[in-house]
């Protein structure tokens, strides 16, 4: 009965893994591009991505 319940919830976790990743590495990219240290694009939303967006939107807020 737990495996049959794993076996279902799998592919909705890992669906959505994918979908939130592409997001991620997308900001990464971008991030990186304008000369904020996101870090590897790897799609993985750890300290240096979440530090570069803190970074950009600190100096976004300044300059309105």
């Amino acid at each position: 009965m737990y495996i049959l319940r794993l076996i279902n919830i799998f592919p909705i976790l890992f669906l959505g893994t994918l979908a939130y990743g592409g997001t991620v590495d997308e900001a990464q990219r971008l991030l990186n591009k304008i000369g904020y240290n996101a870090g590897t694009v790897d799609g993985i939303y750890g300290s240096k991505p979440k530090s570069a967006l803190v970074s950009f939107y600190s100096d976004k807020s300044q300059k309105f």
